[in-house]
């Protein structure tokens, strides 16, 4: 289940089974970056799952709203979805985006507001998903699918030993990511924090995980650098999908 909540549930799972030794950091090593992002991206989950959770936004103005979120996961014969949907008893309509995982290949990405597909989402990813920071190709780690990563160095970040992959968009647009900077964990091969840089080469976002419980990832934040608005997306619950071979 690789992609952005489980990356970053790799990482602090591991954090959560206490401190290791300090590892040895070879800086400037050669790694195989394709077969690397393979690790991340294309293995689909073994089962349906489903995780509730909350967008609590602050936009460029300080106005604070909570958005309820449903993740559900899909698994399939290669393929795979994530749903992201919210309710309709809120003052923003009601949105859902499904993410259809293609091994090898870039995601398809499904948007609808009120039940109805979203004309730009079909040529623009870079578009908010119920107001908050996290852009639909945010969900889907799209940048990763970028041609030709690279490895930039391999450093230390917050305790943790990772990866620094610089991907590039190859059709760059003011309104859209240019680069990012990931840092990659080491060990878990689990996203920890990336940097979006806009078409004049300045920070516009900045992805990191914030928290742990239990062995369970607790929160994810996006913060945009230019706006000062900020998202944290809290997970409440994870419940296992019941098939129906299970209903009494």
């Amino acid at each position: 289940m690789k992609f952005v909540l489980i990356l970053a549930l790799s990482v602090w799972t591991s954090l959560a089974q206490g401190a290791k030794a300090k590892p040895e950091i070879k800086r400037y090593e050669k790694i195989d970056v394709p077969a690397l992002i393979s690790e991340m991206l294309d293995h689909p989950p073994a089962e349906q799952t489903q995780m509730m959770g909350t967008l609590k936004i602050r936009d460029a103005n300080g106005k604070a709203r909570r958005v309820p979120v449903q993740w559900v996961t899909l698994p399939g014969s290669g393929d795979w979805n994530d749903v992201y949907q919210t309710p309709r008893n809120l003052e923003i309509p009601p949105e859902q985006l499904t993410i259809v995982h293609r091994s090898g290949m870039t995601n398809r990405y499904i948007y609808k507001r009120n039940g109805e597909p979203v004309a730009e989402a079909a040529t623009n990813l870079f578009i908010p998903f119920a107001t908050s920071d996290f852009w639909l190709a945010d969900f889907g780690l799209e940048f990763l699918r970028w041609p030709n990563p690279k490895h930039l160095e391999t450093e230390m970040r917050s305790s943790r030993a990772c990866y620094v992959i610089e991907t590039r968009n190859p059709n760059p647009s003011p309104n859209a990511y240019s680069r990012v900077v990931s840092w990659i964990d080491t060990e878990t091969k689990g996203l920890y924090i990336a940097e979006a840089y806009d078409s004049k080469n300045k920070l516009l976002k900045e992805f990191s995980v914030r928290g742990v419980k239990n062995g369970r990832i607790k929160a994810l934040q996006i913060r945009n650098d230019q706006t000062d608005s900020n998202t944290l997306l809290e997970f409440d619950l994870e419940v296992p999908i019941k098939k129906e071979s299970d209903s009494p």
